[in-house]
Parts: structure tokens; C-alpha cells; sequence
């Protein structure tokens, strides 16, 4: 197998775990084998080992010398520590991006929320979130920040924000948290395309109140929750229709995993 095919079955491993891990369907704590791993992907141990690697790297799983590999625990201190953390993180690089940020950045900013809002559907007072939603909110953060130009700015923040993702989906699914307003995002775009200053404070209550609400939603044993979320999505991957689609996913990775030309990288950002 060569170096460059390698290379794009970890990146598709990597992939697939993060989500996973992002999205409940790995509890937290809970071990990764890398013999089980390699069964389920079909490949060999190199690319797991290289994607577990990479994982650890972003703080989603750990690694200790005895105990092999795991996916990282939740926490109400961390929580809070992710909530303050990602506040001076975003403001830092917002107000770069006000003080550095081009047309075109303005342009990026103004297609992103527009493509937030046209996803954003309101029902009895509760935000819908689903796949295509987290991949736009994601987005509109992200291109925000990217007005910065600082690339280690933006990987920083880019590890707090999907580490954020964890603690928000098992609030959600426990129909917890409802999320926040959508005017927010809009108001926010307006302050930071208009050089406003008050975007500096809107993003720090953003970010601040919205890791008070799930922190304050979900139960003081996380973990507890957190297993509660994985196992009912396993059940739900038993059922007809999710089972096939999970299955047919591991099974395409496993064909293209053998196939001269690797697998197709998956889009930044998307959840399956």
C-alpha cells in the first residue's frame, strides 16, 4: 500500500471517529482497541494507529502507556474551562479580523450567516439542530475567525469549538437545552461586518451564556448521561434504515480502503 493511500485512509479513519465521538456515538471514557478498530475498517494497523494519533492531537481522545487509547471524559470543570477558554480565543481573533478583514472577508461573513439562517427552523420556541445545521454554524464561526490570518489562531480555536459540539449534542439529546436565539448569529454578523466594537462583547455573551444554559441543563453525572446517549444511538443503528446506513458506510470505507485511489476525503466540517 502506497505512502499517499496510506495517508487518505487515516485522514477517512479520522474522520469517521471524530464525528462519532463528537455526535455520542463513542461514550466518553470509552476505549478504542486497535485490533477491534482495524477489524471493523478492514485495513491494517498503521492508518488506525495514525488516526488515534491525530485524534489525541485535538484533545477528543487520550492516550496512556498501559491503557492504550480512549475517548477523552466530560466533565463540569472542563466545561467551563472549554466556555472561558473558547470566549478569549474567538474575541482575540474576531477583533483581528475586524482590524485585518478584506471585502472579500466581509463577503464570506455575509454568505455564511445567510447560509445559517436558511436552516434555522423554530418550533415551539426550540431550535431544530441536525447535521446540515452544525456544519453551517461551524462554518459561520469559523469564517468569522478566519479574518484573523493567524493559522495557529484558528486551529485553537477550531479544537475548542468541535470539543464544545460533545457537550452541546448530549444536552440536545436529552432535550435539555433548546439553544439560543437565532437573531444572535444576525446580530453578531451585522456588529462584525460593521467593524463594530460591541461585536467584542456580543461574542463573549454568546459564547458565555450558551456554555451557562448546557451547563446548567445537564445532569451532574455526566458521564451517566453521556453512556445513556451512546447506547441509544447504538440501539438506533440496529433499527431498519440507520443500521444500513451506518453499515454502508463502514463497508464503502472498507472497499475504497483496497481500492488503488484510497477514499474520497470527506468535507471539513460535516456530520453524517
Amino acid at each position: 500500500m502506497g505512502k499517499q493511500v496510506t495517508e487518505t485512509i487515516t485522514g477517512q479513519i479520522f474522520e469517521v471517529l471524530k464525528t462519532d465521538v463528537l455526535l455520542g456515538r463513542i461514550a466518553p471514557n470509552e476505549r478504542l482497541q486497535v485490533d477491534a478498530l482495524r477489524e471493523k475498517y478492514d485495513v491494517s494497523l498503521s492508518p488506525i494507529r495514525e488516526a488515534l494519533q491525530k485524534l489525541v492531537a485535538t484533545g477528543l481522545v487520550v492516550s496512556t502507556e498501559r491503557r492504550g487509547f480512549r475517548v477523552a471524559g466530560l466533565t463540569r470543570s472542563d466545561l467551563a474551562d472549554l466556555g472561558r477558554t473558547r470566549r478569549h480565543i474567538e474575541r482575540t481573533a474576531i477583533a483581528e479580523a475586524m482590524r485585518l478583514g478584506d471585502d472579500d472577508w466581509e463577503a464570506d461573513v455575509a454568505r455564511a450567516i445567510h447560509a445559517l439562517s436558511k436552516v434555522t427552523r423554530v418550533s415551539d420556541g426550540r431550535l431544530a439542530y441536525g447535521p446540515e445545521w452544525e456544519a453551517r454554524h461551524r462554518d459561520f464561526h469559523l469564517t468569522m475567525v478566519k479574518g484573523c490570518g493567524s493559522p495557529r489562531l484558528i486551529q485553537i480555536w477550531s479544537g475548542l469549538f468541535d470539543q464544545g459540539i460533545r457537550y452541546r449534542r448530549i444536552a440536545q439529546m436529552l432535550d435539555l437545552y433548546h439553544g439560543d436565539s437565532p437573531s444572535e448569529h444576525i446580530e453578531l454578523s451585522e456588529l462584525v461586518m460593521a467593524r463594530d466594537k460591541r461585536a467584542l462583547d456580543r461574542i463573549d455573551s454568546h459564547v458565555g451564556v450558551c456554555a451557562r444554559l448546557i451547563a446548567e441543563a445537564l445532569d451532574d453525572d455526566l458521564l451517566r448521561c453521556a453512556e445513556a446517549i451512546a447506547k441509544k444511538l447504538a440501539d438506533e443503528e440496529q433499527s431498519p434504515g440507520i443500521g444500513a446506513r451506518r453499515g454502508g458506510d463502514t463497508a464503502m470505507l472498507r472497499k475504497r480502503s483496497k481500492s488503488p485511489e484510497g477514499p474520497a476525503a470527506p468535507g471539513e466540517g460535516k456530520f453524517e
